[in-house]
């Protein structure tokens, strides 16, 4: 899977804040991941992060998420 830092990850299920959105942090052996709705961050390693994500919305070279 090709993610990088600033994409916006699609979780599979919702966050206990209703958001299913996550930006990506950090990449690497672990993911790190903040919350869109609420901001918490957490830590997922790559294979975990790999079966719970639905899909990345890559980012724009402006900085800004690009909608597939």
């Amino acid at each position: 899977m090709n993610i990088a830092v600033g994409d916006i990850a699609v979780m599979k299920k919702t966050h206990p804040c209703g958001s299913n959105e996550w930006l990506i942090k950090r990449t690497g052996a672990d993911v790190k991941l903040k919350c869109q709705g609420c901001g918490r961050l957490i830590m997922l390693d790559r294979a975990d992060f790999e079966k719970k994500v639905r899909r990345v919305i890559p980012q724009r070279e402006d900085g800004t998420p690009d909608e597939i």
